[in-house]
């Protein structure tokens, strides 16, 4: 076991076993705020803090509150929003390289929390809104 790549985190989130899916987020392409995913809804500026582990505007939520509605089609859960999760790709950019991040956050909108989105941390790094996932 181990942290997943960026490519078997995708493979995860959005192929059903047989083939894959193309939607945007690991459930489908329609996002229902608050019922599939813990994000920022950007039109009304509102978080899912009706389901967050803290006693704030908004946080992280306990795992599976939104199952079944937000899972991928291999059954997993928050693979979109929450917690952005680490993989062992790096990624890239500037003066540092950093692991790829996916997945998104709570306080991240619809469009920051598509499977295609990716983001990046540097090693060493922890946050509030970033976690992990293992694969076999």
């Amino acid at each position: 076991g181990g942290l997943p790549s960026e490519e078997q985190w995708e493979y995860a989130a959005s192929h059903n076993g047989t083939e894959h899916l193309n939607t945007t987020y690991a459930f489908g392409n329609t996002l229902k705020h608050c019922v599939n995913a813990n994000y920022q809804d950007t039109i009304s500026h509102l978080y899912c803090s009706d389901k967050t582990e803290v006693a704030s505007m908004y946080g992280t939520s306990a795992v599976g509150i939104y199952s079944p509605d937000g899972d991928s089609p291999l059954g997993l859960v928050d693979m979109t929003g929450n917690v952005e999760e680490w993989t062992t790709s790096l990624n890239i950019g500037g003066a540092t390289p950093h692991f790829t991040l996916k997945g998104g956050c709570y306080y991240n909108d619809e469009e920051e929390i598509g499977i295609a989105v990716r983001d990046g941390l540097t090693p060493g790094n922890s946050a509030s809104n970033v976690g992990f996932r293992c694969v076999k």
